[in-house]
């Protein structure tokens, strides 16, 4: 059983390091209600990101997972929204 693995860039990572999984967010649910005529407005404690695990279907993945966290557990892959 192996105990140490490599990431898409070729780094180590092995049992109790942090990683960072690539996920699509498919909501965002804040806490308080956005006031009218604001659309874009950035949210705050007790917000809450619904995320969902972009899974190729290579060999032992799970399909589909979905998960919520707070937005502080989020951290920006980089790419740009592609709506």
């Amino acid at each position: 059983m192996a105990n140490k693995e490599h990431d898409i860039f070729g780094a180590s990572f092995t049992v109790g390091d942090y990683i960072t999984v690539r996920c699509l967010v498919t909501a965002i649910t804040p806490a308080l209600t956005v006031p009218a005529g604001q659309s874009e407005i950035y949210g705050g404690s007790g917000d809450s990101v619904s995320l969902k695990v972009e899974t190729p279907g290579n060999a032992g993945e799970i399909a589909a997972v979905s998960f919520v966290v707070s937005p502080v557990q989020c951290r920006k892959a980089g790419n740009v929204n592609q709506a």
